[in-house]
């Protein structure tokens, strides 16, 4: 399973996480089979606000699992399409957010009109 946790800066798997997916700088994208992670910078850094493409700023990087602050309602739906389901972080670093993940799991964000889906809520956007 890969992961995108978007972060603020580079410091490794204790990277600290950003509190919005379409803006965050970076993201670390972990191999969760092999324990290896990358850092790749946000290549839709620069959208409108309302139109962030979150496979263009992953740079279309297959990812199973993004975790994140927040999310807007449109990237939702498209990181959705893709069979990408979005998690809301716990803790302020990716590290925090695996241990996380790994024992009592990171609630979902659900996109308006959505049920089913678990628990978060995608921020400022009023999506959910």
């Amino acid at each position: 399973m890969k992961v995108a946790f978007s972060i603020k800066s580079d410091e490794g798997i204790n990277s600290p996480i950003f509190d919005h997916f379409g803006e965050a700088p970076h993201y670390l994208i972990l191999d969760g089979a092999s324990g290896e992670w990358q850092i790749q910078d946000n290549q839709d850094l620069d959208h409108e606000s309302g139109h962030c493409d979150p496979m263009k700023a992953i740079d279309n990087q297959k990812v199973d699992l993004i975790v994140t602050g927040s999310i807007g309602g449109g990237a939702l739906k498209k990181a959705n399409s893709e069979g990408i389901r979005v998690l809301g972080s716990v803790s302020e670093t990716v590290s925090g957010n695996i241990q996380e993940l790994n024992g009592k799991g990171l609630p979902e964000f659900v996109a308006e009109g959505e049920e089913g889906k678990g628990g978060g809520c995608c921020g400022n956007h009023g999506c959910c």
